[in-house]
């Protein structure tokens, strides 16, 4: 599989995933690294006005021009439509808030032209820059400089926002320092929050220290990644001592589980389930009146046998 967007000919997603492993784990640099997210504004009117064809070579003019901008250090990746990304592995506040706003303005001096009509084209961006260390994923970057493009976009468009600048809280490596790297007067602060295992975690949460996480939070959260989170630091043999658990059947890699412990209202039924390819388990919550697993797996798979589902998906 090639690692080149066969549209623009820059980098694609699969080459950012490959690069998040790279810098997954990695030591605390003294390099700082910045992240350009950026959005062709209103760019769906083209294919809707026009047609396809002139919205990709739109995309194609504005890819040559974004690779040609960045230079041979930095990488420019297209992310998915219209949304791209250029990572600046060793940079500065200044280079960074530099080359974010030539690409802005470059990119409305770019000659787009389609049955002799001219058009004009701008983007929206947002920054972020860190010291990259462990427990700074590039997928947490990457969420942040999301909400820095948001806020681009909420204020009109055709503008830059930050960059914010994140940083790890000694005491407690959930929460994260999030602030405006360079502030201006009427620049709102930015609020902090909390992450682990690739999660952004709500408040509640991250602000409890990873060794006092509650077991009963697990029924309680409806949010399926939290969940798996919440599962994965807790402990499996935490969660069945803490919530008393009773093993009522097995089947290939699940197991279906009764919840002893102070159950006021009806019996709590949970179908625990190894994902073969990651290792990660998850719970699902499943009627009470469930008696086998492979019963349990049919009720979340909408009534359909487990070995049927897996034929059919």
């Amino acid at each position: 599989m090639t690692n080149r967007d066969f549209l623009t000919g820059l980098f694609n997603t699969r080459y950012l995933r490959e690069l998040e492993k790279k810098l997954r784990g990695q030591e605390k640099s003294q390099q700082l690294l910045g992240i350009i997210l950026l959005d062709i504004d209103h760019f769906k009117r083209y294919n809707d006005v026009l047609n396809y064809g002139a919205g990709d070579a739109f995309l194609q003019k504005f890819g040559m021009f974004l690779q040609k901008k960045v230079g041979e250090i930095n990488i420019a990746i297209r992310i998915g439509g219209d949304e791209f990304v250029v990572l600046l592995p060793e940079t500065s506040l200044e280079n960074i808030k530099r080359l974010a706003e030539e690409l802005r303005e470059g990119t409305k001096l770019l000659d787009l032209q389609w049955d002799n009509q001219k058009f004009r084209m701008t983007i929206s961006v947002g920054m972020v820059v860190v010291f990259p260390e462990t427990e700074l994923s590039l997928s947490l970057l990457m969420r942040a400089a999301e909400e820095a493009l948001d806020c681009a976009k909420n204020k009109g468009r055709d503008r830059v926002e930050g960059p914010i600048e994140l940083s790890v809280d000694p005491e407690n490596s959930l929460h994260i320092f999030r602030k405006s790297a360079l502030q201006r007067p009427d620049e709102q602060s930015c609020s902090d929050f909390y992450f682990y295992d690739g999660v952004v975690l709500p408040e509640k949460y991250g602000i409890v220290p990873l060794q006092n996480w509650k077991t009963e939070w697990i029924l309680e959260e409806k949010n399926a990644e939290v969940r798996r989170v919440l599962v994965k630091a807790i402990g499996y043999e935490r969660i069945c001592q803490e919530l008393q658990t009773t093993e009522i059947d097995n089947w290939q890699k699940y197991t279906l589980l009764k919840i002893e412990n102070d159950v006021k209202e009806e019996p709590i039924y949970l179908i625990k389930m190894t994902c073969p390819s990651t290792g990660f388990i998850h719970f699902l919550r499943v009627p009470p009146h469930m008696r086998s697993a492979r019963e349990a797996i049919r009720w979340v798979n909408w009534g359909i046998d487990p070995e049927e589902f897996a034929v059919q998906t």
